[in-house]
């Protein structure tokens, strides 16, 4: 009788485990899913519907991660519904959703993940001009992470960092952290951000009027430019670059 007990015990163990395995393999897929939706890069068919689309499946994620209290799983499926609504314009709902996110992750001590959130935070303070607050946002993701040592992810906001400096008028600070997100870039090997760095930088220098730094930072795109992956960026090295020759010539002719 006993053994009995302890078969039927195992089996309904096995049971579980099966059941909690193919939720967890669902909870992953529905996330995969919805992130692939909003792969809008080089998707001329982009449209509206697939927001909808991205926004029901996270939805549906986050309802079946809460029934199962993983909160691992909740924390990615608010941050990516967050990601939908400031994609959408619903920018309240998008903060309060990336501000349960930070909440959870501090819980659970997921430094990655509390560094994406204030990225994105960082990114929505921006937006809305409200530079100071973005620079403290950014500045904490870059901290996290460095901890993490994700270069990547450290060059991106590196490079945030600058474009916020130069647009709220701190040009020396800007070309400061431009030139270290460039330099990390370099060293991750994203090719994109480094352009897209550049890009900046060119700009600042044709503004100042120096055509020969501005010059330096167009050799620099013409070189990788067959290795920008992504469409816009690749597209605004090339404007930017045509800008600084227009620039050079104007000043020969002079």
């Amino acid at each position: 009788m006993l053994k009995l007990h302890f078969m039927a015990g195992l089996l309904f163990l096995c049971a579980s485990i099966n059941w909690v395995h193919a939720d967890s393999s669902r909870l992953n897929s529905l996330l995969e899913e919805g992130k692939n939706m909003m792969k809008i890069e080089n998707n001329k068919s982009f449209d509206k519907q697939n927001f909808r689309e991205a926004e029901r499946t996270f939805n549906e994620g986050l309802i079946l991660a809460t029934e199962q209290k993983n909160e691992d799983l909740i924390s990615e499926f608010l941050r990516n519904i967050a990601g939908v609504y400031f994609k959408t314009d619903r920018d309240k709902e998008a903060l309060e959703g990336w501000n349960r996110c930070l909440v959870i992750d501090t819980k659970l001590k997921n430094v990655k993940r509390q560094a994406l959130t204030s990225n994105n935070l960082g990114i929505y303070y921006w937006k809305h001009k409200d530079y100071g607050k973005s620079s403290e946002y950014f500045h904490r993701a870059l901290k996290m992470f460095k901890e993490v040592q994700d270069q990547e992810w450290e060059a991106k906001v590196l490079d945030c960092l600058g474009k916020i400096y130069r647009e709220s008028g701190e040009t020396l600070k800007a070309l400061v952290y431009l030139e270290k997100s460039l330099k990390v870039s370099q060293e991750s090997g994203n090719r994109s951000l480094e352009a897209s760095t550049l890009c900046t930088l060119a700009y600042i220098y044709l503004t100042a009027g120096d055509t020969a730094k501005a010059s330096n930072c167009s050799e620099r795109l013409m070189k990788i430019i067959d290795n920008i992956e992504s469409v816009n960026v690749k597209k605004h090295a090339l404007d930017i670059s045509k800008a600084v020759q227009d620039a050079v010539s104007k000043s020969k002719n002079r």
